[in-house]
């Protein structure tokens, strides 16, 4: 268990890196709340507004990421953002993961139906 959760924690370490990489201010979020995070894992800047909040899942198995899981993530997402009063429109969510055989066709497919703006992201 404490394996898994070590390597959770250096994926979304990695996954921040790579925002940073991009011009990013990258607040780690999930490291920072631990359980309390709602899902959100990272939460990326520009100019001082947030611009991306990222799901990082670094999952072993083979589609083991279906579109339950997404669709928990957006609502979390979505929740936050009303929690905190930040314009919808201007807010993409990621979820990151490091490759694309972890995620499951139903999760595929709400991706490719652009769920609420909500996006994969390969790192």
């Amino acid at each position: 268990m404490e394996k898994n959760r070590l390597k959770g924690l250096a994926y979304e370490i990695k996954c921040g890196k790579y925002y940073e990489e991009q011009g990013y201010d990258v607040e780690y979020y999930g490291i920072n709340k631990g359980k309390k995070d709602a899902g959100i894992d990272l939460i990326c800047r520009k100019e001082n507004q947030i611009k991306l909040l990222v799901q990082c899942k670094n999952h072993k198995g083979i589609k083991s990421i279906n579109h339950e899981n997404v669709k928990v993530f957006h609502s979390n997402a979505i929740k936050f953002i009303d929690l905190n009063n930040i314009e919808k429109q201007f807010v993409k969510l990621k979820y990151a993961v490091p490759n694309q055989n972890i995620l499951d066709n139903s999760a595929i497919k709400v991706f490719q139906d652009r769920y609420y703006n909500c996006r994969y992201e390969i790192i």
